[in-house]
């Protein structure tokens, strides 16, 4: 039990960024839902959150001044263009493909993740972090061995999603590697949104369109997709990455397809089969032992840092011990 008892100062992060990816998971279930086209689903929802979150960022600006100006935004329009180019190869393949085919190809980001944790945000993956990946991925083996449909029908589509997720990879890696250089996570995440909006935009008028204005029912799922997997759940992973390591990010999204299975269960009646448990399992555990209390090793090659009650037992052992008077010197003379 001991192994898998999580450091009180990552529990909080850890239950935030699950919530997170239950609701980025149901982004799935309203594209089915939605009759919008991809680019103008994923302009509406970037351009609502990023106006919504705006007073957020605002306030923050105000009480940052010294430190938040225009030189720091040119961090966020990289990621921003990923993201929106993400939201709409996303809806585009979710689309054309089986929705076990769709999530098989986003969740193997933890595959590229650790290159591009390195290279952009200069952080190793650590032993620990490469046996979870390594469970989990055994997990979506089972389940592409089971329910994958390689079929002529379908390989446009997982094309697309694996190009779709390979931008998401790059995407998380970038805002690890940026979330220290932002006093406040609104300051990083609205803009991002914003230049997301522009980026759907720019595609909408290269295609010779303009956005169509949501009907009816439309904008619900609209609202939805802008709460639940947009403010809810890419901004909270935005602010958990100034918390947590990239490569645990990316492991825990990866039970996105549990969260997106189950309710296509409640919701459309889909069945599960049984290779969908199998991998929820596998998956549990690779996220369960990633999350787990552990030695952190110092990327330098220094000994393990201590979480916890350990840092405690550390810091008494390395104060020193408190010095004693001496003793008086003793009578030559015994007494009788």
């Amino acid at each position: 039990m001991a192994l898998l008892r999580i450091p009180r100062a990552t529990l909080m992060p850890v239950l935030l960024l699950i919530f997170a990816v239950w609701a980025m998971s149901t982004s799935v279930i309203l594209i089915k839902l939605s009759e919008l086209s991809a680019e103008d689903l994923s302009f509406w929802r970037l351009l609502l959150a990023a106006l919504l979150l705006a007073p957020l960022a605002l306030r923050a600006a105000s009480r940052h001044r010294g430190v938040f100006h225009a030189v720091t935004l040119r961090h966020c329009l990289i990621p921003g263009v990923l993201l929106g180019i993400h939201l709409i190869t996303w809806v585009m393949g979710a689309r054309m493909t089986p929705a076990a085919n769709a999530t098989l190809m986003v969740n193997v980001s933890p595959l590229v993740m650790p290159l591009l944790l390195f290279a952009l945000a200069r952080e190793r993956v650590t032993p620990r972090e490469c046996l979870a990946t390594g469970i989990a991925l055994c997990g979506l083996v089972i389940l592409a061995v089971a329910d994958y449909r390689g079929g002529e029908d379908h390989w446009i589509g997982d094309l697309i999603c694996f190009g779709s997720m390979l931008l998401l990879a790059v995407y998380l890696a970038l805002g690890r590697g940026n979330a220290q250089r932002f006093p406040d996570p609104w300051l990083y995440t609205v803009p991002v949104y914003a230049v997301g909006a522009v980026a759907c935009l720019l595609w909408l008028l290269a295609g010779g369109n303009l956005p169509a204005w949501p009907r009816g029912h439309e904008w619900w799922i609209v609202t939805g997709m802008t709460v639940l997997p947009t403010m809810l759940g890419h901004g909270l992973v935005l602010l958990v990455l100034r918390r947590l390591r990239g490569q645990l990010v990316a492991v825990v999204n990866m039970g996105q397809f549990f969260f997106a299975g189950t309710m296509a269960f409640l919701l459309f009646h889909e069945v599960p089969s049984k290779a969908f448990w199998g991998t929820s399992l596998f998956v549990l555990a690779g996220g369960a032992l990633i999350v787990a209390r552990g030695p952190r090793r110092d990327p330098s090659g220094d000994p393990p840092v201590q979480t916890g009650a350990d840092d405690r037992k550390s810091l008494t052992a390395a104060e020193p011990a408190p010095t004693t008077p001496p003793d008086p010197p003793a009578c030559t003379k015994s007494r009788t």
